[in-house]
């Protein structure tokens, strides 16, 4: 074999081992690339199924709660319309409130407003008062009774419902003893309305509740359809401003008196509204 032959033959058997490595070199790298692949699409998958198994389960949850917030609310709105109706069964007012409802919407935003009102009786001008300001009512003093008859308040009073939209509540404070709007003048009784610690002196509870058919009788008969009656405050001592004012009888007696004193009212077709609250001490 000649120099160059030998020569040649060495290089081919290097280019050879170099093809053979970058051969080698390439599987590997191959390989790799493919496990990379692999475990990236494995990774994808796991990422995916994750997010899907996620979804199902927040889904499920969601409807769920759903589910259980409907069925919840349904409970709770039945039991509210229960509580509604036996409350409603037991008010006093629950046969008027659809009448008062048809009232409601005929009424001006004026006309609303103005039955919140319960008002001084004013000196003069209280027919244009009703017809532009529409109040709830008014409440009558002592002055308001002063020169006038039984027979004139009446006409007065009717005169002021004929013009009033909506009936009026003409109220008074005839609670009797100190304070009297009415009976202190002898055109409408020959004697003060006496206190209900008067009263019970004389004959206790069943004396109170028939002066009070006489009262509310009094007040009807002049136009009056409300009294400020009865006082529920409960003072302490003898001393306390109120006291004269009130039963006297304690916290138990004076809850038993205001609860039979505002049913013979009722019974009479007089309003009655008590007072005061949250109450007098001194």
């Amino acid at each position: 074999m000649g120099k160059h032959e030998y020569k040649d033959k060495h290089v081919k058997v290097i280019i050879g081992i170099f093809a053979l490595l970058i051969i080698a070199l390439g599987v590997v790298f191959t390989s790799n690339i493919f496990k990379i692949n692999k475990n990236e699409e494995s990774a994808d998958k796991y990422i995916q199924n994750n997010i899907e198994n996620n979804a199902i389960q927040n889904y499920t949850l969601e409807n769920t709660s759903k589910e259980e917030n409907i069925t919840q609310d349904t409970n709770i709105k039945e039991d509210q319309e229960q509580l509604d109706s036996a409350n409603l069964s037991n008010d006093l007012f629950a046969n008027y409130y659809n009448q008062a409802e048809n009232i409601l919407k005929n009424m001006s935003l004026e006309e609303k407003v103005g039955q919140m009102f319960l008002v001084r009786y004013p000196k003069t001008g209280v027919i244009e008062e009703i017809k532009t300001q529409y109040p709830g009512g008014y409440i009558l003093f002592s002055r308001d009774f002063d020169n006038k008859t039984k027979s004139s308040m009446l006409s007065e009073l009717n005169n002021c419902q004929e013009n009033s939209k909506i009936k009026l509540l003409l109220g008074v404070d005839e609670e009797g003893g100190t304070v009297v709007r009415v009976s202190n003048h002898k055109e409408f009784r020959e004697t003060k309305f006496l206190s209900p610690q008067s009263l019970w002196q004389q004959g206790q509870l069943p004396k109170i509740l028939e002066d009070s058919k006489e009262k509310s009788e009094l007040l009807k008969s002049i136009g009056l359809n409300m009294n400020l009656t009865p006082v529920a405050d409960v003072p302490t001592s003898s001393s306390d401003f109120i006291y004269e004012r009130s039963y006297g009888r304690g916290a138990e007696k004076t809850a038993t008196y205001v609860s039979r004193l505002i049913e013979t009212m009722n019974n009479s077709g007089m309003i009655s509204t008590m007072k005061h609250f949250p109450g007098y001490r001194k």
